[in-house]
């Protein structure tokens, strides 16, 4: 099943306020023919015929439906949360939540195999102690063995006469020196490191030039999200109007990227 195939038992309920009449009626309030709204907002005839009418289906994936309507809403100066709610209760799809992508660098099962995990390991390091301890020598005890393992202690050299220079003098290490205060991030941050700022919610996906995946998600406006890894980055941006990008704290410019559908798809960090 789709993301928009809804199931009959599930659909809203009749009084759902329909995005697509909200729409309508807008744009007749603004004197303003389907061509003319197609003009201001880049979009085609096909697409908002299928807003006005409610026909998910032929919006694609909720990502990019999102998009259409807030596009609408600021050319006919609509609430672009209440019109996006609007759509989300109408077709019955939810804002995806933001993923935290993080690797674990130990799996194991919760609960029974948890508990099986633990008692093996337990028993593997009794056995290995009973181990240790019957290959010492016999009558060893623990008073000596702690005297075998304890390091001498070294006496005081004696203090050398007035004018003589201590054979053995050590010369302290030099002390680490402390980070200045006013040291910025630039100098912190590995070299191609990649800073998104969203001014506005948008879908995100980085991959680097070894195919390691990123970023893959939605973030919501006021979010950012660094990364690096292998130049260059394939960016692709779901709403790119509402996004900035940072390459090692350089701002870069993408409006020549942007689709008139608002997305984008470049590559970041390309020798020249």
């Amino acid at each position: 099943m789709s993301t928009h195939d809804v199931d009959p038992d599930s659909r809203p309920a009749e009084n759902t306020v329909r995005p697509g009449a909200l729409l309508r009626q807008a744009r007749q309030q603004k004197g303003m023919s389907l061509s003319e709204l197609a003009a201001a907002t880049r979009l085609s005839g096909a697409t908002l015929t299928a807003l006005e009418t409610d026909d998910f289906r032929g919006l694609g994936q909720p990502v990019y439906a999102r998009g259409y309507y807030r596009k609408c809403a600021e050319v006919l100066g609509l609430n672009v949360a209440a019109l996006v709610n609007a759509y989300e209760a109408a077709s019955g799809t939810d804002s995806p939540v933001p993923r935290i992508m993080q690797r674990p660098s130990i799996k194991y099962r919760e609960g029974a195999g948890r508990t099986i995990y633990l008692g093996v390991s337990l028993v593997l390091l009794a056995v290995g102690t009973a181990g240790w301890w019957a290959l010492q020598p016999p009558g060893l005890e623990w008073a000596s063995l702690w005297e075998a393992r304890a390091p001498a202690l070294k006496a005081p050299s004696p203090a050398p006469a007035p004018g003589v220079a201590p054979a053995d003098r050590v010369e302290p290490a030099p002390t680490r020196a402390q980070p200045d205060p006013g040291e910025t991030m630039e100098s912190v941050l590995p070299p191609g490191t990649l800073r998104v700022v969203f001014v506005e919610d948008s879908w995100l996906e980085v991959s680097d030039a070894s195919g390691q995946q990123l970023a893959y998600s939605l973030f919501r406006a006021g979010q950012e999200r660094e990364m690096f890894g292998e130049l260059p980055y394939t960016v692709y941006l779901g709403y790119a109007p509402g996004v900035r990008l940072f390459l090692d704290d350089r701002p870069l410019r993408i409006r020549e990227q942007v689709q008139a559908d608002d997305t984008a798809q470049f590559k970041v960090g390309i020798a020249k």
